[in-house]
């Protein structure tokens, strides 16, 4: 079995993955069309629709990044990959960031998005048990976007 850029694995008896026994010849398989830092804990991703989000943004991919339990300097944030006419990937820039204070202590832990038509969008935080609402405000023909935000906080009953 193969997956990733070119990793291949076999599974033994008791069905963990073993990297131990031969390589599969995973050359002929289609290569992903986007590779996401796995330290970075890419959980949740959704496709900007047209209705209420600016053109330039329309068919992108936002990936929500829970980021590293550890120090290890994967920030917890959302980040963009925008994509071709020929929906080819580009490149990937952040898009939304803030779960993190000046001293690194983790405020917030992005698991998921939904993005709506209209500009609005929710994510959920694991770290805060929350639902964020985001939404675009702005010119849709201006480059400058200002997201504004509420939170709807859960509590386990």
């Amino acid at each position: 079995d193969c997956f990733g850029e070119d990793i291949s694995f076999s599974k033994s008896e008791t069905s963990t993955a073993s990297t131990s026994s031969p390589k599969t010849d995973c050359s002929s398989n289609q290569k992903p069309s986007v590779v996401l830092d796995s330290m970075a804990n890419p959980e949740g991703i959704d496709f900007v629709p047209e209705e209420g989000w600016p053109e330039k943004y329309w068919y992108d991919m936002i990936v929500a990044q829970t980021g590293s339990e550890n120090s290890y300097g994967y920030e917890a944030s959302l980040i963009r990959v925008r994509f071709n006419d020929q929906a080819e990937p580009q490149r990937e820039s952040k898009f939304i960031t803030g779960w993190s204070n000046e001293e690194e202590e983790v405020l917030g832990r992005p698991t998921d998005i939904e993005l709506q038509p209209g500009g609005v969008g929710y994510i959920a935080d694991k770290k805060r048990d929350a639902i964020y609402k985001i939404s675009y405000q702005g010119d849709l023909e201006s480059s400058t976007t200002t997201a504004s935000t509420s939170t709807t906080t859960t509590t386990n009953q």
